[in-house]
């Protein structure tokens, strides 16, 4: 049953380096597909029809680099659930908020406010404590 399943998975696994790469490497594929997104965004004419609107994107270069870089991203983060606990690896994944935010102020040059920062450092912390905890 689920609960036989469960237990299979999260027994026998031990947590090390290599799973905990897999984790922070699903955060920046996370953060870099979101950027790629916001350049997919940017190509759109949204005053199109919704049928103009998908022969656009299928067009899109970017658009089609962040399905990449997001199914990358998932096929990764499997990888880390396969032996970190889901309760310390999703919060870890909340770095990708706070490396979404920096890389958007590099590549897209968007300006990002002192409370937004203020999140970004609170994520971090946060995503630290779960890790030691």
């Amino acid at each position: 049953m689920i609960s036989d399943e469960l237990r299979r998975c999260s027994s026998g696994h031990e947590e090390s380096v290599t799973n905990y790469a897999y984790l922070l490497i699903a955060v920046v594929l996370v953060s870099i597909g979101q950027i790629l997104q916001k350049l997919a965004a940017g190509q759109l004419n949204t005053d199109s029809s919704p049928a103009a609107l998908l022969v656009s994107l299928a067009r899109s270069v970017w658009f089609w680099l962040a399905i990449f870089v997001m199914a990358s991203a998932l096929l990764v983060w499997l990888l880390a659930l396969a032996t970190i606990e889901v309760s310390k690896a999703y919060p870890v994944l909340a770095l990708s908020f706070a490396l979404t935010t920096c890389l958007s102020v590099v590549i897209l040059k968007e300006r990002v406010g002192a409370a937004s920062w203020f999140g970004v450092f609170l994520i971090t912390v946060g995503a630290a404590m779960m890790l030691v905890s």
